[in-house]
């Protein structure tokens, strides 16, 4: 999705956006979930986590329940993205959990002067909203920052569900709104990225509903997501690249109602990876990664789950130019989770490109 393609279609969500991309829909569900887009009908349970987020290439997951990234497609500030990349099609194999049945990897803008943009909006039934950027060029150093926040007019609904005495009928309006900001800087190879989005809805589990009255209210996410990055060229055959990046999700529901959830969860994950040219025609990569998970979960006061868990990973792919239209590659995996034992798992593949205009792949990798 380009940049003249969101300026054309001015959607206000980054679910609006993603929407319109073929292959992708957005669907909702009655709780966990709300705002989620799967790829290709892969939809088969209560949160997207068949499908890897990526901000500017790293990984926004949420470890507690799955894949939930609501508050991200409905309050992440549109008006930072440059372009969205989008890879249907299992993707485990290079980018790791939740790549199930693809990637979306939102590109953000990178400040080339000084510049501040403020935009609002006006619906009816009271729906409003209002945006800014602001790009800073200092010498070498690039700051980007937006914001957003978009509410949507109330949804006036009857929640009907079956009880032992007929029809049970509940009116309510279903709220639907919430703010998102980021902040991107880069400082020679330094670069920094932070976001915190945050979104308020209506959850109704009508299974409950004559059991635990009321088991409807407000449902409300949150997650806050961070990055320090260092990439540079240590010489002309290699480069190296290390990340530090923290991704913390809340999710909690009215504490009147059932169930009265309340989810805190964050992953932690430290990843070098070097880039080795060995001749013209051969290239190396090497790297290992360590992740740390954390969440807990209470319900209506009482906590219901805790865990945490540890793991490592290493790798290393050569690519090799063997004819003018012909690359072979070949690599492995290493990883240790905790509680398992070690394992390692292989990667290769062939790429043919007899003309520009055609490409033929052989791929074989296990996750």
């Amino acid at each position: 999705v380009t940049k003249d393609e969101l300026d054309r279609f001015d959607g206000m969500t980054l679910k609006d956006i993603l929407e319109r991309v073929p292959g992708l829909i957005g669907s909702s569900v009655y709780m966990t979930d709300r705002s989620m887009i799967s790829i290709r009908g892969d939809q088969i349970s209560n949160s997207g986590e068949h499908v890897l987020l990526l901000i500017n290439g790293r990984p926004l997951r949420e470890v507690l329940e799955g894949g939930i990234k609501s508050e991200m497609l409905e309050t992440f500030p549109v008006g930072a993205i440059q372009r969205i990349e989008v890879v249907k099609g299992p993707g485990s194999v290079l980018y790791g959990s939740t790549a199930f049945s693809g990637v979306i990897n939102v590109i953000t803008e990178q400040p080339e002067k000084n510049s501040f943009t403020a935009t609002g909006y006006y619906g009816e039934e009271g729906a409003w909203g209002a945006s800014g950027k602001a790009t800073v060029k200092l010498g070498d150093l690039y700051i980007m920052a937006a914001a957003q926040y978009l509410e949507k007019a109330d949804w006036p609904i009857n929640y009907v569900s079956a009880g032992p005495g007929g029809n049970i009928v509940d009116h309510i309006d279903v709220p639907n709104f919430g703010g998102g900001a980021y902040l991107g800087a880069n400082y020679h190879d330094f670069s920094v990225m932070a976001a915190y989005n945050d979104w308020t809805t209506a959850y109704f589990i009508p299974d409950f509903e004559s059991i635990f009255p009321p088991s409807h209210g407000d449902a409300h996410w949150r997650k806050i997501f961070s990055n320090f990055g260092y990439d540079t060229d240590v010489n002309e055959y290699w480069r190296t690249s290390a990340n530090l990046t923290y991704t913390r999700s809340l999710f909690d529901t009215s504490l009147s109602a059932f169930p009265g959830v309340e989810r805190d969860s964050y992953e932690a994950l430290i990843e070098w990876a070097n880039f080795i040219t060995l001749s013209d025609k051969s290239r190396l990569t090497l790297g290992g990664v360590g992740t740390r998970i954390e969440g807990s979960e209470f319900g209506n006061g009482v906590q219901t789950s805790k865990g945490s868990r540890w793991d490592a990973g290493f790798y290393g792919q050569m690519d090799y130019q063997l004819l003018k239209s012909l690359k072979v590659i070949a690599g492995a995996q290493a990883n240790k989770i905790e509680n398992l034992d070690w394992d390692v798992v292989p990667r290769g593949g062939v790429i043919w490109y007899p003309i520009p205009q055609l490409t033929f792949k052989a791929l074989y990798g296990q996750a």
